[in-house]
This record gives C-alpha cells, sequence and structure tokens, in this order.
C-alpha cells in the first residue's frame, strides 16, 4: 500500500468529480443564458420585421423577398394558417400551420416564443412570431442546439481539461507526500513524546512510548529472571559441589581400603550426612521450582487448619530441637511471641481462643513446608537455651497472623530483604555448622505470595527475630481467587484491611 498512490487515487476522484460536476453546472447555466439571449434577439428582429410589413398586404411579398436574415428563416403565414411565404421552403409545400403553438400564442397575444422540435427542417428550432395588424403572423425561425448537443460539443473540451487536471494532481500529489511523510521521516522512536508532528500522530505516538516502556520494562525482568538464573545454577552447583566432593573423597578412601577399621563408622557416616545435605538441597531447589511454576495456579486451594499444621510440624522438629537446646513454644496470642523484652515490636491485643482452628485459603505441602522452615530456622540460628515461639490467631477483622519469633542472633536492618534471596546466608561463618540449604525462606516467601499473604520482620541483632506472616480472611480470599487477577509474583500482598 502506497501512500502516494492513495492520495493521488483520493486527490484525482475529487478533483475529476469537481470539473465534471463544475463544467456540467456551468455549461447548462451558459445554455440557459445564451438561449435567453437569443430568444431575446430573435424576438427582436420578428418585431423589426413587423413593422417593416406594416405595407398593403400586395407589397409584403416583395419586401419579404428583399429581406436576407442569414441566420434566421421568415415565413409569413395569413390569419388562418396558411403559409404565404418561405424564405427557405416553397409556401405550397408546407401544411397548414395554424396549430403551431407559437402562431396561437402570437394570434392570442400579439407576440410569442417557442423552442421546440421542426417537424419540417428535422432539428431543434426556435421561432419568434409576431401579429399583423390584418391578422396574419410574421415568424421567424433559428435552427439551435439541444442541452445535449450543447453538452456533447463541451465533451472534448472537458477530456482535456479533465486529462490536464489528472497530470496536475499527480505532481500535486507527489509534493504533498514528500511534504507530509518528511516530519514523520524524522521521528526520534527512541523518544516518541519528545516529536512536534500532526495532531493526528499523537495517539500513535502515545502507544509507541507505552509500548516502548512496556518493553523496556520486560527486557529488564527478562534480565534479571536471566541474572538469577544463572546465579541460581551456579549456587546450585557450588552447594552440591561440597557434599558431593566430600562424599567422593570418603568414599575413594574407603574403596582404596585407606582407612582404618576403627574409622570407616566416622567415614561412613560423614558420607551419609554429605548424602542427606544433598538431598535436602535438591529437595528443597524442587520445592522452590514447583512454588515458582505454581505460582498463578491458586484454583485448587482450600481452607488449611494452619494451627493444626504449626502443631505437626513443631513436633517434628522437636528432636533437632533437643539436640541444638532450643525450647518450642506454640501460643495462642502474638504478644506472647513478640514482647518488647525480646528486643521487637509488640502487637498486643489480638487474641483467639487456644484450641479453636484458624484457617487461611492455600495448599496443604506448602503450608507445612513454610511452618517448617521458619520453626527449623528459628532452631538453627538460635542460641543454646533458647525459645522458639509459634502464634496463630485469627483477627478481628477475620485476616490470619503468624508469628514465629526466637532469641537468636538477629538480623541487620539492611539484610532484611537479603535474607529471603537464594543461597542467602546471615552468617557465613557459621553455615556449615548450622546445616541447611540456603533456600529456606525463600521458599517460605513465594509460599506467602503465592497464598495471598505478607510478610514482616522485627528484629534486633542478638536479641531475637519475630517473622509475621499475614493472610487475608477466607471470604476475601475466596473473592480474589474468583477474579482474574492472581496474586503477583514480586508483590507484596495486602487484603481486606490486613496490614503488612
Amino acid at each position: 500500500m502506497s501512500l502516494t498512490r492513495t492520495i493521488y487515487k483520493t486527490v484525482l476522484a475529487f478533483s475529476l468529480a469537481l470539473v465534471a460536476v463544475f463544467t456540467l453546472a456551468l455549461g447548462a447555466i451558459l445554455y440557459h443564458t445564451y438561449e435567453q439571449d437569443a430568444q431575446n434577439t430573435l424576438i427582436q428582429r420578428t418585431h423589426d420585421v413587423a413593422n417593416q410589413l406594416r405595407i398593403p398586404d400586395d407589397q409584403r411579398l416583395d419586401l419579404l423577398q428583399e429581406q436576407i436574415i442569414p441566420t434566421a428563416r421568415i415565413t409569413l403565414i395569413a390569419s388562418d394558417g396558411t403559409v404565404r411565404y418561405d424564405s427557405q421552403i416553397a409556401a405550397a409545400d408546407l401544411p397548414n400551420h395554424s396549430e403551431r403553438p407559437e402562431i396561437r400564442a402570437a394570434i392570442e397575444a400579439g407576440d410569442a416564443v417557442s423552442n421546440r422540435y421542426s417537424d419540417t427542417l428535422k432539428t431543434d428550432t426556435l421561432y419568434a412570431a409576431v401579429r399583423l395588424d390584418d391578422g396574419s403572423v410574421v415568424r421567424l425561425a433559428q435552427t439551435r442546439h439541444s442541452l445535449f448537443s450543447f453538452m456533447m460539443d463541451l465533451s472534448l473540451p472537458l477530456i482535456l481539461l479533465l486529462g490536464i487536471v489528472a497530470l496536475l494532481c499527480l505532481f500535486l500529489t507527489k509534493w504533498l507526500t514528500r511534504r507530509i511523510m518528511r516530519p514523520i521521516e524524522d521521528i526520534d522512536l527512541n523518544h516518541p513524546q519528545s516529536n512536534v508532528l500532526y495532531e493526528e500522530m499523537t495517539p500513535l505516538l502515545t502507544r509507541i512510548d507505552d509500548q516502548q516502556k512496556r518493553m523496556r520494562v520486560q527486557n529488564q525482568e527478562l534480565a534479571h529472571a536471566e541474572t538469577m538464573r544463572r546465579d541460581f545454577s551456579a549456587n546450585v552447583s557450588h552447594e552440591m559441589k561440597t557434599p558431593l566432593t566430600v562424599i567422593s573423597g570418603y568414599a575413594e578412601l574407603l574403596k582404596e581400603d585407606m582407612v582404618r577399621i576403627e574409622d570407616r563408622r566416622r567415614c561412613a557416616g560423614m558420607i551419609y550426612d554429605e548424602a542427606q545435605r544433598m538431598r535436602a538441597l535438591i529437595d528443597d531447589v524442587l520445592t522452590l521450582s514447583r512454588i515458582e511454576e505454581a505460582v498463578d495456579a491458586v484454583s485448587n486451594d482450600i481452607p488449611i487448619d494452619i494451627r493444626a499444621i504449626a502443631r505437626t510440624e513443631v513436633a517434628r522438629l522437636t528432636s533437632c530441637a533437643a539436640d541444638c537446646r532450643v525450647r518450642l513454644v506454640i501460643t495462642a496470642d502474638t504478644s506472647g511471641v513478640c514482647q518488647q523484652d525480646n528486643g521487637v515490636s509488640s502487637m498486643k491485643g489480638v487474641s483467639a481462643e487456644q484450641t479453636a482452628p484458624v484457617r487461611l485459603m492455600g495448599t496443604q505441602s506448602l503450608c507445612a513446608q513454610m511452618m517448617h522452615n521458619l520453626v527449623e530456622n528459628g532452631i538453627r540460628y538460635n542460641h543454646s537455651g533458647g525459645t522458639v515461639r509459634v502464634s496463630i490467631v485469627r483477627t478481628k477483622n477475620g485476616c490470619c497472623k503468624i508469628a514465629v519469633g526466637d532469641t537468636g542472633m538477629g538480623i541487620e536492618p539492611d539484610q532484611y530483604d537479603k535474607i529471603f534471596e537464594r543461597f542467602y546466608r546471615v552468617d557465613t561463618s557459621h553455615s556449615k555448622e548450622t546445616g541447611g540449604t540456603g533456600l529456606g525462606l525463600a521458599i517460605v516467601k513465594h509460599a506467602v505470595k503465592r497464598q495471598g499473604g505478607s510478610i514482616q520482620i522485627f528484629s534486633r541483632v542478638e536479641r531475637g527475630t519475630v517473622f509475621v506472616l499475614t493472610f487475608p480472611s477466607l471470604d476475601d480470599r475466596r473473592r480474589v481467587l474468583q477474579s482474574a487477577s492472581p496474586p503477583s509474583k514480586d508483590e507484596p500482598t495486602s487484603i481486606g484491611g490486613c496490614s503488612q
């Protein structure tokens, strides 16, 4: 599709139509004006001839024979319609003219003009008739062109004019196209809104600018995702390399029979521990991948009793807590977890019954993994003789609040966001001692967001840390799940007045 061709077709069609209509209108106006002038001239000539014929009847024929009007035919008709004289045709050959319209009109009114087809001359003819004193009528006739004939005479000039117009339109179109396209060719697509262009182009430039902004954001997200993927792959490889090296080394010693009998049990234990560590890493990686892949698949969420899940996970981690000399406590009030003497903010005033189920819309496995990781982190990063408290309550507006607090080493404020990154550890010097894969809190973050919740951290160094998870009420969450807007992958969610 060519802009030049489009403009040319439009301008040419408009110009040809305009010229044709103008020519036809002007031709019709000229024709009627010319005919009116011809009628006036012919009737005046007829009166002049009639004045000359106001003489005795026997002298009229001689006078008529002397009258020579090259452009007009003279006819003298008696009062009874008999043709007494005609300048072009023998009078004896002409029929009675009493029924001719101009003759009847002249007899009645004194003079008349008629434009009609002549049966005698076989052509369109203009007639002017004047009544004489004795009742006879003198008539002058002049051959005329019809309107159609007049227009046909204009056809050749009209065709030439249309051809000239077509050529002019071609040159005009090329000039217009260059003029129109010049500012468009100079558009700065990198900054669409900065262009001074036609007003009609503003919506297009706005759309281009919006699309470029979205593309830049998408490119940044893709670059960030690619960086995260590379870092994740590198971290997984690094984390798996250490246990594999230990397993490979001790296995080689056992294979070459280079380990004393009394040390073989210790070597086998090292191999087992590292294998378990590698298996835990693989399980966490798979869990994180499943959560990320199913972040928008919320249609299967059901009401979950999170308090029952918390009791189950605390029971599972009791032996681990005993080994670390950490006490596990489940309370029914977040103020028991978040007291000021623990170095964190207070959440007093939130109450719930001790035995009543507290439900949230989610997935059983995700809730269990989330609670397990939070409690296990509280145990691993705690001091000997410390405490991990878990509180789950239903607030007055129906939201579910989960608080998991410890009395451990605490977290610096500048590390609040970093602790949810994959493989990030607050204290890298003790990472080997505390164990873990470095993916626990990353799994918690994705699990919380997957279920429409948000996370807050309250911590002081060497005084302890509290993770507060807030989930929307069952009704609010159901409304969200029924709508077409699932929770964002990157932003925390606050629903139904549940403040973060």
